[in-house]
Parts: structure tokens; sequence; C-alpha cells
């Protein structure tokens, strides 16, 4: 995964799934779940690098029937966290 300089580490969350935005417009409920891996109803954790672009995966997730919330720190925080 691509990161950016400000960033004291790369990679992602353990256990995410790398789903891009663009990716959760104009899809059923079904080619959602494939995407995410979990079905509708689902509690889902969505984080980008600042929180900004999984503020609105939050909001389409929640469309396609996710219990979806947004990691406002993202990965900007996450990243400054000691690995585990």
């Amino acid at each position: 995964m691509a990161g950016y300089p400000c960033d004291p580490r790369q990679g992602h969350i353990p256990g995410a799934r790398n789903v891009e935005l663009s990716e959760l417009f104009d899809r059923t409920p079904e080619q959602i779940e494939d995407l995410v891996g979990r079905p509708p109803g689902a509690e889902v954790v969505a984080y980008c690098h600042s929180g900004s672009r999984s503020a609105l995966a939050v909001e389409l997730l929640r469309a396609a029937g996710y219990e979806a919330r947004n990691y406002a720190g993202s990965w900007h925080e996450w990243s400054r966290q000691p690995e585990s």
C-alpha cells in the first residue's frame, strides 16, 4: 500500500480489507458484500489516511445495510501506534 511521507510507517491495520471508495458507488448490496467480505448487518469500520474518504464510505456502507462506523483518526493516527 502506498503511503504518505507524514506517516511514520506504511501498511494497513491488521485484519483490514482494502476497498477503494470508488468501488462502493453504483453497486448492489450483494456486490458490496463481496468487496467487504461480511454480510449486510455486520459491523464494519472504515478508515483511510485522514478520515474524510472513509466518512463517505460509511454512508455508502450504511445504505447497503451495514452497521458502519468511521475511524476518524484513520491511518494517520494508527501509523503512530507502536507495532504489535
